[in-house]
């Protein structure tokens, strides 16, 4: 009997962060922020900030994937502990995501920077919420 090949799962702890899932939201967060970024310095923005370093890809995928994975990391081990606080964090990733994205408006040289930036802030926030967050598929009912 021919039997498929099939991937052990680890066991899951409910509330639990999904390490693969915040990986991928991670990987997605930085390649949305890259192209942002892109089309950002396309469009006219100077990408010149008030920093002791220059605005550039490496420093957006930094930017978007070291805070997002080291988050995720604190909020698997505590939401071992407590599930709860797996929603809790989402939301507020979220808003602290989105109330940031006013600073570039501050730090930036020019509208088109702050805009591009604060785009980026989005992006991420987005991708934690989803990496965060769940969604069950309703169950059909007739």
């Amino acid at each position: 009997m021919n039997k498929a090949h099939v991937a052990p799962t680890e066991p899951t702890v409910p509330g639990a962060v999904e390490p693969r899932r915040l990986l991928i939201a991670a990987t997605a967060a930085v390649v949305v922020d890259l192209l942002v970024f892109w089309i950002g310095s396309a469009a006219g923005a100077s990408l010149k900030i008030e920093a002791p370093y220059e605005l550039n890809a490496l420093v957006v995928a930094l930017a978007t994937a070291v805070p997002m994975l080291a988050a995720g990391a604190v909020v698997w081990l505590v939401a071992r502990r407590l599930p709860g606080v797996r929603r809790w964090a989402a939301w507020v990733g979220l808003a602290f995501a989105l109330v940031s994205a006013l600073m570039p408006f501050v730090v930036s040289a020019d509208v088109a920077t702050g805009v591009t930036l604060a785009l980026m802030h989005g992006v991420a926030g987005t991708a934690w919420v989803v990496a965060l967050l769940r969604h069950r598929p309703r169950a059909l009912t007739r």
